[in-house]
C-alpha cells in the first residue's frame, strides 16, 4: 500500500495582520478577539469567566468588549 503525503493546506481566510486588527477601531467584540488570537470562541468566554483571558476585557450590560490596543500589545504587533 502506497502512503500519501498529506501537505498543510491555507487557511480558508486571510490571516490576521496588524493592519487588519488596526482597522476594527478602538475595539472589537470578544468572539473577533478569540479568533485573532486562534481560539474557540467557547474557549474564549471560558478564559473571560475565570479571569483568564490575556487581554484587558470590558463588560457593558451583557456584552464584552475587547480594546484592540490589548491584542496589538499581546500580539506585540505595534
Amino acid at each position: 500500500m502506497r502512503e500519501e503525503s498529506v501537505e498543510p493546506t491555507a487557511p480558508d481566510f486571510p490571516p490576521w495582520t496588524a493592519a487588519a486588527i488596526r482597522k476594527l477601531g478602538v475595539h472589537t467584540d470578544l468572539p473577533t478577539a478569540a479568533e485573532i488570537l486562534g481560539i474557540s470562541r467557547s474557549h474564549a468566554y471560558r478564559l473571560v469567566r475565570t479571569g483568564d483571558f490575556p487581554v484587558r476585557i470590558v463588560r457593558i450590560g451583557n456584552r464584552y468588549i475587547v480594546p484592540v490596543a490589548g491584542l496589538l500589545d499581546l500580539l506585540d504587533a505595534h
